[in-house]
């Protein structure tokens, strides 16, 4: 899974630990390459780090592909339907990433980047 370090390493005070940013960005896409066709939650949350992170970078072309990946992964396990069997811990997790699939699809398509029309 992406490293959630990635995302403070850019702000770090010392250059080292902010040099470190590009290379722990590329890790966790080349281990979320190696796991892209497991559809899991973790995935999910994994491909939605990345997309944040190339935004960041201002890799716009990125953030859409990978948010993409992420909304489509979402859909297929139907996360956005609540399976009252499942602990109410999972269900609000996968509440909690649909919303914020929606939301980044949202703020995606109103900056003219390809949306995912998950509000259609």
């Amino acid at each position: 899974m992406a490293n959630p370090l990635i995302l403070g390493a850019r702000f770090h005070e010392e250059a080292q630990v902010s040099a470190l940013t590009e290379i722990l960005f590329e890790d966790a896409k080349n281990y979320l390459h190696m796991h892209l066709e497991n559809f899991s939650l973790q995935n999910i949350q994994a491909c939605i780090l990345v997309a944040y992170l190339s935004a960041a970078a201002m890799k716009p072309s990125s953030e859409a592909l990978y948010l993409g990946i992420a909304i489509n992964m979402a859909q297929t396990l139907q996360i956005n339907i609540p399976d009252l069997a499942e602990p109410i811990l999972i269900q609000e997790l996968k509440r909690r990433i649909w919303w914020s699939l929606f939301m980044s699809d949202y703020c995606s398509f109103s900056k003219g980047l390809p949306g995912a029309s998950m509000y259609c």
